[in-house]
């Protein structure tokens, strides 16, 4: 009750030319508040604008992180499973994945190869045969080799940096084959 009244009072003026009485806010109060509005929203704004690019950045380290462990996960499958290491280099490694023909040789269609372009950043491709398709991008740098030289091969070290994060792993060989012709039909 006495609240109300008082409030409802607060904002009455009597204009004593003409006797009335005036409701209203006046020019201060009005400037006041769309000040304090603006202050609101400029930070909601703000707040938004932050939220936006942690958003894009997380995203991005994911979609990033998702492609290296796909790429980890094909190359780590075809070395541990392949039938053999057919040869490495440092920016291309070959393996001998499987012998349809049962012949006991090696054709272009029975390697798959993974290498890199060389270019920072760069394409880690994948090749099977004469079929060739981009397996990583973005690669500053990317290394293949031998713990040992054959026939002491153990594991196969593989190195690489994407957008500023290293990688490296090291997968238990199952065979190296020495550098044998690679057969073509």
């Amino acid at each position: 009750g006495g609240g109300q009244q008082a409030i409802g009072k607060r904002n009455r003026k009597i204009d004593r030319t003409h006797g009335t009485k005036m409701i209203g806010f006046t020019l201060i109060e009005m400037l006041i508040s769309i000040a304090i509005f603006s202050v609101v929203i400029g930070g909601i704004f703000t707040l938004t604008g932050f939220g936006e690019k942690t958003f894009r950045r997380t995203r991005d380290e994911t979609r990033k992180l998702k492609e290296v462990s796909e790429f980890l996960t094909e190359f780590s499958d075809a070395v541990k499973h392949g039938r053999g290491v057919q040869y490495v280099s440092g920016r291309e490694i070959g393996i001998w994945k499987e012998d349809r023909d049962k012949d006991g040789r090696p054709y272009t269609d029975e390697v798959v190869s993974f290498g890199w372009d060389g270019r920072s950043p760069g394409t880690v491709y994948r090749r099977v045969g004469y079929d060739e398709k981009a397996a990583l991008s973005r690669v500053e740098s990317f290394e293949i080799a031998f713990d040992e030289p054959a026939p002491k091969t153990r594991h196969v070290l593989l190195r690489l940096a994407i957008d500023g994060t290293a990688y490296q792993t090291s997968l238990v060989v199952r065979a190296v084959s020495p550098r044998e012709r690679i057969g073509r039909r």
